[in-house]
């Protein structure tokens, strides 16, 4: 009697992504900005990735920034807070993230793709992390 074991295969990728955020403004090879949805929760140094071609750029969030044109520095006490206590605020919450790499079959290689604005940006599952 012969038996053949397989490995449990991973649940791919596109089964569990959701779009966290744009990337936003002006991105370089070794970084790039995205805003992000209001809804989600995310933290310094999570990591996340976009899509480029066949591969994944990976990334890790460094900074975290939450800004509004309305409520500038420029503005008084009094008016933040008349603003505020009516809920006048629009605010952006923004992302600063460090490229890790590219990721393709499993091997992570220095990233040279441009990064677009409006390109989707999805947290990184632990399969990802994994792969790189």
């Amino acid at each position: 009697m012969e038996f053949h074991f397989t490995k449990p295969e991973v649940k791919d990728v596109q089964e569990s992504e959701y779009e966290i955020g744009y990337t936003v403004g002006d991105n370089r090879s070794e970084s790039f900005t995205f805003v992000v949805n209001p809804e989600i929760q995310i933290k310094k140094w999570e990591y996340v990735y976009i899509r480029a071609y066949e591969d994944i750029v990976l990334g890790r969030v460094d900074d975290l920034v939450s800004k509004s044109d309305l409520l500038n520095d420029r503005i008084d006490f009094n008016s933040v807070r008349k603003y505020s206590e009516n809920r006048m605020n629009e605010n952006v919450d923004i992302c600063i993230v460090r490229i890790i790499g590219s990721v393709r079959d499993g091997k992570t290689a220095r990233s040279r793709y441009l990064i677009r604005p409006g390109q989707p940006v999805y947290k990184a599952k632990k399969e990802i992390l994994e792969r790189g």
